[in-house]
């Protein structure tokens, strides 16, 4: 049982809304939802009756909000018991930082944590923006401030990763948020279900089966690739619209685990199956190498891997 799990009770309490417990801590409904179900599951009650006219307590909803409400109390007079023992406070973030993102990243779960880390820190003045990768080579060009360029790439020792680390003027290094590996993402009742099964136990490339593909573009490869995309591909950068495209049955994602189970984990339709090429597909963190102590830097980075985990 963790306590946020329990402010978030707490907060139901008062406003008989997930909308809005959600606003109230800069996250979504469904992760309001999602923790609700966790602690009905652990403790095998059901805390929550919800209807189409609203949610409400059940008696065992109500004694778990009595118990936070006890675990709360003995909490604040332990911390003002604390208090004198107390280090110094860490620094206040402040100053300007740069995020941009190509647009594999602006999906709901980034931007809900982009939110959320922005309320913690209002004394920073955080910029966001989403661009195809070779238009964030430009506008680094430009940028006075500390920034962060996050990207995508497959292979981190090819030269590629060599010619992006040395971009003119600008000197980077990176930080791996996540490593996976990727995956087709296909429904179960698709009519090339059976065909991408066969190409893969065949060990037979996709790519000459010609089954539509819809994949995003702008990752640092494709700036670099000599190799034209297949026909059969399709450069879709909306993780909401591939979903769509890949519930209808007329095309296949190529994700990331982690991915498919953000977009999909309900919906037990959906597949996912490894690429034969197990080449590890790398979330990275681009910055300047000269503001590698940077605090605005490590502590946003920090905050990023700890949602990849």
């Amino acid at each position: 049982m963790r306590t946020e799990h329990l402010e978030y009770l707490l907060d139901l309490q008062k406003t008989s809304s997930l909308s809005k417990t959600a606003e109230n801590y800069f996250t979504s409904h469904q992760v309001i939802n999602n923790a609700i179900k966790t602690l009905e599951k652990e403790f095998n009650v059901t805390i929550l009756n919800r209807t189409h006219r609203g949610i409400h307590f059940t008696e065992a909803g109500e004694l778990f909000c009595n118990y936070a409400k006890k675990i709360f109390s003995t909490q604040q007079d332990f911390l003002e018991q604390l208090h004198p023992y107390a280090n110094p406070s860490v620094p206040v973030l402040n100053g300007e930082l740069a995020i941009y993102t190509i647009p594999r990243f602006s999906n709901r779960f980034f931007l809900d944590f982009f939110d959320t880390y922005c309320s913690k820190h209002p004394q920073m003045n955080i910029s966001l923006k989403n661009l195809a990768f070779d238009k964030i080579l430009k506008q680094i060009e430009q940028e006075n401030n500390p920034f962060i360029i996050l990207t995508a790439i497959s292979d981190l020792h090819s030269q590629v990763s060599d010619d992006i680390l040395q971009l003119s003027s600008h000197f980077l290094t990176y930080d791996i948020l996540t490593t996976q590996l990727l995956g087709y993402c296909i429904s179960k009742n698709s009519k090339y279900y059976d065909m991408l099964l066969d190409s893969l136990m065949l060990k037979n490339s996709i790519d000459d089966v010609k089954l539509p593909i819809i994949v995003h573009n702008y990752s640092i490869e494709s700036i670099y690739s000599s190799t034209s995309v297949p026909d059969s591909y399709h450069l879709v950068d909306n993780f909401e619209v591939q979903q769509r495209m890949i519930k209808s049955g007329n095309y296949i994602g190529i994700w990331t685990y982690q991915e498919y189970q953000q977009h999909f984990s309900k919906n037990s339709n959906i597949q996912f199956l490894p690429l034969l090429d197990d080449t590890p597909f790398h979330y990275l963190a681009l910055y300047h190498t000269d503001c590698a102590e940077d605090p605005a830097i490590s502590s946003f980075i920090a905050s990023l891997k700890r949602l990849y985990q």
